[in-house]
């Protein structure tokens, strides 16, 4: 399974602009100890507000939400809404838990925004229902939109690499540790204790998990040094659609690196091979830290044979 183009992802958020949009009238106080929604999930680049979800002001609506409805703890998903042009932020939550996350998101080239979601690691819950919806440059909110998701276990540990798709392709995850072991679907566990303990939709017998996961037990060896980690195309199983994901590192809790990227319309499937490759993260683990770097590259162009 092998990788295709990384797109550049992330937007400044302006904190003026985003404690301007809290939407709350009356003496209500911000409390941002409660527990809810900060519990579950951050937005990368976004802002936790400790009021309650807002009560829409108008009729406008968010047309869709494209998710995977599947996320691992102390994993991500790429989160693509289609929405009005009068969309100035998003607001996201959860129905019947405190709270919300705010976030200016990327506006893409085909009309669409996006956002990056970043989940907690200790999430007990096996399923629970997303809530969106807009805020216009008025200050209104718009009708909230809802999505499903389930939670599926895997393991966190030391260090865990993980990458979420938003579609069902056979997309799989390697990890190169610094002794220059090789993590995959055909090697699931290294002697350090690396495991691969999540493959989805291997062969494209879809199983619409659509994430992939790789974690270092606490007591495993975590090497100091370079780790290597590539999201590939393995098989391609719908060519007609593009597949956006995000991948993530997290060392000890914290989250080191999310990258993400796209496989475009008609990508190649290029199985197993990391030929001509350059990784789609690396990171360095030392005794004074750690440290952690996102590549954004074009691949090597295939001969058209192989196109």
């Amino acid at each position: 399974m092998t990788k295709h183009k990384l797109s550049a992802f992330g937007a400044l958020i302006v904190s003026a602009i985003l404690l301007a949009g809290c939407f709350k009238t009356g003496n209500q106080k911000e409390d941002l100890q409660k527990a809810g929604v900060k519990d579950f999930f951050e937005i990368e680049e976004g802002v936790y507000h400790g009021f309650d979800f807002p009560e829409p002001d108008n009729n406008k609506q968010i047309t869709n939400v494209s998710m995977n409805g599947n996320l691992v703890a102390g994993g991500t998903a790429y989160i693509t809404l289609t929405v009005p042009s009068d969309m100035a932020r998003v607001i996201v939550g959860i129905k019947d838990q405190f709270g919300y996350c705010e976030a200016a998101p990327v506006r893409n080239t085909d009309g669409t925004c996006s956002v990056v979601l970043v989940v907690k690691q200790d999430i007990q819950l096996e399923a629970f229902t997303m809530q969106f919806a807009y805020v216009d440059f008025s200050g209104e909110v718009s009708q909230i939109y809802y999505v499903d998701v389930s939670m599926i276990q895997v393991g966190t540990g030391k260090l865990q690499v993980s990458v979420s798709f938003d579609n069902a392709k056979d997309i799989d995850l390697h990890l190169i540790e610094p002794n220059g072991t090789h993590i995959y679907y055909g090697n699931s566990t290294s002697s350090n204790g690396g495991q691969l303990d999540l493959d989805s939709n291997a062969g494209c017998n879809i199983d619409n998990i659509n994430n992939e996961n790789i974690y270092y037990e606490d007591d495993a060896t975590v090497e100091a040094g370079t780790y290597k980690a590539y999201v590939v195309m393995y098989s391609n199983c719908d060519e007609s659609v593009a597949t956006n994901y995000v991948l993530t590192v997290r060392y000890n809790g914290r989250v080191l690196n999310t990258v993400t990227g796209t496989f475009p319309v008609g990508a190649p499937s290029t199985g197993s091979s990391l030929t001509d490759l350059e990784p789609t993260c690396t990171f360095v683990i030392g005794g004074k830290g750690m440290q952690g770097v996102g590549k954004a590259y074009a691949p090597k162009v295939l001969s058209p044979e192989k196109l």
